[in-house]
């Protein structure tokens, strides 16, 4: 197992490990290939980061606190610390999608209804529209309805 840190502008590796605050060399929690695992499995690296995050809250959770005379372990504040940062990269996440809006020009709208990959609507706005007839609404006058 490998553990390296070098540039998290230029790395997924290294930006999910300073989102997750492991950047510590004298403090390796997280290896090279853990993250890369989470990587290929999340796809994003503020996913991937809070993968890294559930994994070290299930590290700790495991891992009873312990005091010894004036010093104390308490690995459940560890493990409660990456649970709630697992939620708030998780909320990051939500945050970073981007919304789309299609057909908002003539010409966006047009490119798309030619699209043959396109899955088509299951109603249109002409959808009772026939060549050389009228539409088939239903008026007032022709409904089964008192």
């Amino acid at each position: 197992m490998t553990w390296t840190y070098t540039n998290p502008s230029t790395s997924n590796r290294d930006a999910v490990r300073y989102l997750t605050g492991e950047t510590d060399t004298n403090n390796q929690t997280t290896s090279d290939e853990e993250i890369a695992f989470q990587l290929a499995q999340e796809g994003g690296i503020y996913a991937a980061a809070a993968g890294v995050a559930d994994a070290l809250q299930a590290k700790y959770a495991r891992l009873a606190d312990a005091a010894f005379g004036p010093s104390a372990v308490k690995y459940s504040q560890r493990s409660e610390a990456y649970r709630k940062l697992a939620a708030d990269l998780r909320r990051k996440v939500g945050m970073r999608a981007v919304p789309f809006a299609g057909g908002i020009s003539i010409a966006d709208k047009d490119s798309r209804e030619q699209d043959t990959d396109r899955v088509q609507p299951t109603f249109s706005k002409e959808m009772f529209d026939h060549p050389g007839g009228t539409d088939l609404a239903v008026t007032d006058t022709e409904s089964n309805f008192p």
